[in-house]
């Protein structure tokens, strides 16, 4: 018979819970770091978007993910994400250092 105890089933959630703050906090810095790098790349004449080095990033993400067991797919697929929430921050913040150049 499975065990019925809630204060276990909770600890677990609290963990769990614990666990997400934490990587919502390791994204915010990421994300932060996007401003930088779109001021970078709008300094030096870059193109937001890297395909070669996202490709590189995303490969060496995916190797690490199933070294700790995790879904190829899965993990491929929260970086996209992530990875595109990154271009889109970077699009942003290089149309504001567009409009504070011309100020």
């Amino acid at each position: 018979m499975p065990s019925r105890n809630p204060a276990k089933l909770n600890g677990y959630r609290k963990r769990i819970d614990i666990m997400d703050e934490k990587i919502l906090s390791l994204l915010k810095k990421r994300l932060d770091l996007c401003v930088k790098i779109a001021e970078f790349k709008k300094n030096n004449g870059m193109a937001i978007k890297q395909p070669e080095r996202e490709r590189e990033a995303l490969k060496k993400a995916a190797r690490k993910g199933q070294l700790k067991n995790m879904e190829k797919a899965f993990v491929e697929s929260l970086f996209r994400l992530i990875y595109r929430e990154s271009r889109t921050i970077q699009m942003k913040k290089g149309k504001s250092f567009d409009r504070k150049g011309k100020n």
